[in-house]
Formats: structure tokens, C-alpha cells, sequence
């Protein structure tokens, strides 16, 4: 028994041995001269990488220009608009707009605001200057104001999209005369010569607030409208006068200020009194077959 205890104990080998746990700290070290990663900007103007914030756009409309310094009624209106993208961002479907706030009507044909009308793209810090003509329809009240605006695609600051603007206005009340000389211009030199009047012709005269005024001309040929409401108004003879002189229509604005006292209304002769159509043959008699040439002296 002794040994075959022996055995089985020289057989095992004697107490099994166990590997040593891995001390701590023993992964391999990274080295410490590899560079750090620096994340990549997206330029101006083009879209961001995930992850960064969208580069936005930032539209704004800068203070309207008029060119007249007192409109009135019935009057064209002139404006200049600059609208500028002043963000980092490009400016998508940006178009401006406009609204009657006080004091009177105006009125603006689509077609005038072009591309602005239906939307266009502004690079960033890209300006557009747009001048467009409207129309003074009719004065409401005083202190007459047009508010101006434009819009885009996620715009960073809507503050400065809009501008309330008070456009100068001469009132109704304030009257004025319409005057000047209705002639036959014999001479063809846009100039009312001695004794080229035309005598008691009707002159029509009609505006915003005067419709179908008729006064008639003197023997020198020389008319008359007094107090006349502000405004633009049409100042016309008939088309045809006696003896077939043609006549032609004038603009005139009463404001108050400006005299209006010399309208000239032109005269002129049709083209069929002025014009002598004239044509011969370059050679003859001829004879049948020979080639014939007509043409103006």
C-alpha cells in the first residue's frame, strides 16, 4: 500500500504550480510625440460638417433713398433699396416687399422688384441695390409712412429686416394753377412763335382729385386752371385740331411751389402734309423684254 501510494504521488507530479497575475500598469504605452487631432472648420459660405453648427446668413435693409423731397398725389415714387448678407452664411430665397403704414396709398407693379420678387441667393457680405418706382395713389392723412422689407432662409437676426419710413408728402390742400399756350407750330421749332396761338380750343385738364376740368384758350391761344388740389395731372386739347394739326398731351405737377405757367401744348403737321412720296423709271422708252429700275430722286 506504501507504494502504491508512491506512485500515484510521483505520477502527479506534486502540487501544481499557477501562473503569477499580470502586475498592473503592464498594457503598452502609447507614445507621447503623436500628434493631437485639430478639427477641421468649414469655409464661409459653405455648409458645415456634421457635427458643427449650420453658418447662417444675416440679411439686412439699409435705410430707403427717395429722390424727390415732396410727392404728390398721382405722382411716380422713386426708391433705392440696399439689402446686404452681412453673416457667415450664404442667403437663400431672399426678397423684398412693401406695405402702405399711414397717411396714404401706394402702390409698386411687381415686375418692379425683378428677382427680389421671386427670391434670389446672396453670398456672404454680397449687397444688392435695387431701385424700383412705385405710384402715390392717394394721401389719407398726414405723416404718410411705407414700411420696406426683405426675408431669407433661417435669417440669425430678424431685427433688421424691416424698415418703417416716412416719405415726404405735399398735401392736398395746398393749391396751385395750371397755365400756357395751346400753338401751331408752323415754323417746326418747338417754340410758340408770334401769332401761332390757336384760339378757342378746349384744354382738358384731369388729376387726382379733378377729373374732366375744361378751360378754353383766348385768342393768343393762351389757357387757365386756378386752384388745383396738389398732384400730377394731364393737360390735353383734342387729338386733331381744325385743318388737320395733331396735338400732343403734357405732365405737369402742382405742388405749391413750382409755377406752372408757360404748358406749352404742341401743334404739328400729320405726316401725310409733311411727307411727298416721289419715283421714276431710270431710262426709257422701253421695249418689251427691257429690264426697267424705279426709283426715289
Amino acid at each position: 500500500m506504501a507504494c502504491a501510494s508512491a506512485a500515484l504521488f510521483v505520477a502527479l507530479g506534486g502540487a501544481p504550480a499557477f501562473a503569477d497575475p499580470a502586475p498592473s500598469g503592464s498594457a503598452v504605452p502609447t507614445s507621447s510625440n503623436a500628434p493631437e487631432a485639430v478639427p477641421e472648420i468649414a469655409p464661409k459660405g459653405q455648409p458645415a460638417e456634421p457635427g458643427q453648427p449650420e453658418l447662417q446668413p444675416d440679411v439686412e435693409l439699409r435705410e430707403p433713398q427717395f429722390e424727390s423731397r415732396g410727392y404728390v398725389e398721382g405722382e411716380p415714387l422713386r426708391v433705392t433699396l440696399t439689402i446686404a448678407n452681412m453673416g457667415p452664411g450664404e442667403a437663400k430665397e431672399v426678397k423684398a416687399g412693401f406695405r402702405s403704414v399711414s397717411g396714404a396709398q401706394f402702390t409698386f407693379d411687381d415686375a418692379q422688384w425683378g428677382d427680389l420678387g421671386t427670391g434670389v441667393t446672396l453670398a456672404p457680405k454680397e449687397t444688392r441695390e435695387l431701385r424700383v418706382t412705385g405710384h402715390f395713389k392717394e394721401a389719407t392723412g398726414t405723416g404718410a409712412q411705407l414700411e420696406f422689407s426683405t426675408t431669407t432662409v433661417n435669417d440669425s437676426d430678424l431685427a433688421d429686416n424691416k424698415k418703417v419710413v416716412s416719405v415726404p408728402v405735399v398735401p392736398p390742400a395746398t393749391k396751385g394753377s395750371v397755365a400756357g399756350t395751346v400753338y401751331l407750330d408752323k415754323y417746326n421749332n418747338t417754340i410758340a412763335d408770334a401769332g401761332e396761338g390757336a384760339a378757342d380750343v378746349p384744354v382738358t385738364i384731369n388729376g387726382p382729385r379733378v377729373q374732366d376740368l375744361t378751360v378754353r384758350t383766348d385768342a393768343n391761344g393762351r389757357f387757365e386752371a386756378k386752384d388745383l388740389p396738389a398732384g400730377q395731372y394731364t393737360v390735353n386739347a383734342p387729338r386733331q385740331l381744325a385743318d388737320g394739326w395733331l396735338t400732343q398731351t403734357a405732365t405737369v405737377v402742382v405742388n405749391g411751389e413750382r409755377p406752372n405757367d408757360n404748358i406749352l401744348i404742341q401743334a404739328v403737321r400729320p405726316l401725310s402734309a409733311q411727307l411727298k412720296a416721289t419715283a421714276k423709271f431710270n431710262e426709257g422708252p422701253y421695249k418689251p423684254g427691257d429690264e426697267a429700275t424705279l426709283r426715289s430722286p
